[in-house]
């Protein structure tokens, strides 16, 4: 017992003295070695619209989310860094910008990382999903375990990892049936809503500041409905088309 304390002993000792030199070696290497041309990363704008929860029952963990909200800024964030890590000119960047806008249009979009023993494809799941755009719910179009993009991953960082996580893109309708816009310049806030039998948590963003500097639309088209109207629209979507999980 003694021989293995001092084994220990002489070991910590060891890397006290060693991890000095350690920095002098990786200083060294960095100023004699080629270390090619580094580029500043900032990923603050993507990372401030990742929200993330953890909530227990008593003493157990019974949800661990991180969702990432793919608004106008993260999405041009995505293309600078996609554009800059491929080479690419400014005529694909302006493409690449356009398509991200197109899907605005169409879709409300979320990147949520959760647990692997966490299922959220709706068939399987014994959470429901659903989305509040201020005062309007809207159910999911979509929800799929996804491979995460690479510049994506970056925007995580330690957040995501492909052997404990699983990634969903969960996508809603940006256009009630009318095709109205749902969310507009006036927004306040939206909700992602993850509800069981005797439990909630809900992720919110506040859009009106991020509303002023984007191009969602001042207000709805001529043809308005009110809330409660909206609200069993955007509910009867599922009677009409078959969500896909």
């Amino acid at each position: 017992m003694k021989t293995i304390f001092k084994i220990h002993r002489l070991l910590l000792i060891g890397t006290v003295i060693l991890l000095p030199g350690c920095t002098t070696i990786v200083n060294w290497g960095k100023k004699n070695l080629y270390q090619g041309i580094e580029f500043q990363q900032d990923y603050s704008i993507p990372r401030s619209f990742i929200r993330s929860i953890k909530a227990y029952d008593q003493f157990s963990t019974f949800i661990d989310i991180h969702a990432l909200l793919l608004v106008e800024p993260v999405r041009n964030a995505f293309v600078t860094e996609f554009i800059n890590s491929t080479g690419k000119g400014e005529k694909q960047k302006n493409q690449l910008l356009k398509l991200q806008r197109d899907e605005l249009k169409h879709f409300i979009t979320f990147y949520v990382i959760v647990p692997k023993d966490t299922v959220l494809n709706l068939e399987n799941s014994s959470w429901h999903i659903f989305l509040t755009v201020d005062k309007l719910t809207v159910d999911p179009y979509k929800i799929e375990p996804i491979e995460l993009n690479s510049t994506y991953q970056l925007f995580f960082g330690k957040l995501y990892n492909p052997r404990f996580k699983t990634v969903y893109q969960i996508k809603f309708e940006a256009c009630d049936l009318y095709d109205n816009p749902l969310i507009i310049s006036t927004t306040q806030a939206i909700e992602l809503h993850l509800k069981k039998l005797n439990k909630e948590v809900l992720l919110r963003w506040d859009l009106l500041k991020i509303n002023q500097s984007s191009s969602y639309p001042d207000s709805a088209k001529d043809e308005k409905l009110d809330i409660s109207s909206s609200n069993e629209h955007a509910r009867s979507r599922k009677k009409s088309k078959k969500v896909v999980s």
